[in-house]
């Protein structure tokens, strides 16, 4: 009979971890930049190999306004 107790672990904590940098993305489109650290923060620790988590952990500011300049006449 296969043992299964260890089968899978791996890959359960990186999905984990790629729902929750999804969902810090999310919390950031939202303007919500607290819960979006933490996300982050839960990202890293179920997979500290993913180099996109750490750099959506830099601290989460709002993005500039981007504005339409007027054109010349």
């Amino acid at each position: 009979m296969p043992d299964f107790r260890n089968a899978g672990s791996r890959q359960d904590t990186a999905a984990d971890g790629e729902f929750y940098y999804i969902l810090a993305n999310c919390y950031y489109e939202l303007g919500q930049y607290a819960e979006s650290v933490t996300a982050y923060q839960k990202a890293i620790r179920r997979d500290d190999t993913n180099a996109r988590y750490y750099r959506g952990w830099q601290w989460p500011r709002p993005r500039p306004a981007t504005r339409a300049r007027p054109l010349p006449r």
